[in-house]
């Protein structure tokens, strides 16, 4: 199966159908979940440093506005699927990551400060690419899963919040102030000494 048959029917289904916010980020908790982790456990030294290349990158397009971020942080996250070793896995990050590049616009427009927003997301993919790097596949998919939620739980009504918050902490582990879901404070977990 070649994985680019899927990608036509995946964006078709994405464009006709139509995508929930809610939808669409369920569907990143689970992917870049996996993706991350698998990329912890199986990268290579050349992978890393195709993902240092990239996280660079997307620090720099920090000043240049959200469109050069979007593209930027879809680079980022290609190389992790990459990593991960698995085709269908880079395919459908390739099509949700274009469909979530309106929600990052979406949700960069609600910050008065867009470059600020910005800098703090980049932090959390610093985070997790020193969990990649580090070898730490269980921490590296928290981190992935932590990061969608804490980073999009602002445009979500407390529904969808709750349904998300229920895919990324199934056990009730996370502790964070709801209503400011953007703030300097990380989400903390609790019991992470023991990874």
């Amino acid at each position: 199966l070649d994985a680019d048959t899927l990608r036509a029917p995946l964006s078709r289904l994405v464009s006709t159908q139509g995508v929930t916010t809610l939808e669409m980020l369920q569907f990143r908790v689970v992917l870049e979940g996996a993706t991350s982790h698998l990329a912890a456990a199986f990268r290579t030294p050349e992978q890393l440093d195709e993902m240092r290349d990239a996280l660079a990158d997307l620090q720099s397009s920090i000043q240049r506005g959200h469109e050069e971020w979007s593209r930027a942080d879809m680079t980022f996250h290609e190389t992790i699927a990459r990593a991960a070793g698995n085709t269908l896995f880079v395919t459908c990050e390739d099509v949700v990551r274009t469909v979530a590049s309106e929600v990052v616009a979406e949700t960069v427009a609600k910050f008065p400060d867009a470059a600020l927003q910005l800098q703090q997301w980049y932090e959390w993919h610093a985070r997790l690419l020193d969990m990649i790097e580090s070898g730490d596949p269980e921490g590296a998919g928290r981190q992935a899963r932590v990061d969608i939620y804490e980073g999009y739980a602002l445009i979500l009504n407390e529904d969808d919040r709750r349904v998300l918050r229920m895919l990324v902490d199934p056990r009730g582990e996370l502790t964070t102030d709801i209503d400011a879901p953007m703030n300097a404070s990380r989400i903390a977990i609790r019991n992470v000494s023991s990874h």
